[in-house]
């Protein structure tokens, strides 16, 4: 089954476990604060809870991040190793991977640093 959201190229798509990923792949919208007010987002994301585990009870939680002009399918080896042990985040960052893109938003360092509230 394919989201919805997703581009039609997605049925390109061989290698099985990105296959794998995509049927897992989930769309929320986050508000996200811009310079000229708060805007929100369909951000995709894939996100797996193991079982508790006796040998890990307090195993540190672990959000994957992929790096700029990419998706979280850079991660589709790594996160069935990870996924045992650890809840994981693998999240699509604004404008790359299966996460909105509006072109109407300033995205610049400069924009960025006037909604970072620090």
């Amino acid at each position: 089954m394919k989201a919805d959201f997703l581009p039609p190229s997605v049925v390109d798509i061989q290698d099985k476990d990105a296959i794998a990923l995509i049927q897992q792949l989930q769309r929320r919208v986050i508000q996200v604060p811009f310079e000229l007010g708060t805007t929100p987002i369909a951000t995709a994301y894939v996100h797996h809870s193991p079982a508790q585990s006796a040998s890990q009870p307090t195993a540190a939680p672990i959000l994957l991040l992929p790096g700029f002009d990419s998706s979280l399918l850079e991660f589709r080896r790594l996160l069935p190793l990870l996924t045992t042990q650890h809840e994981t985040w693998t999240v699509d960052l604004f404008g790359s991977g299966f996460t909105e893109y509006v072109p109407t938003l300033p995205v610049n360092p400069q924009t960025i640093h006037s909604a970072t509230p620090f």
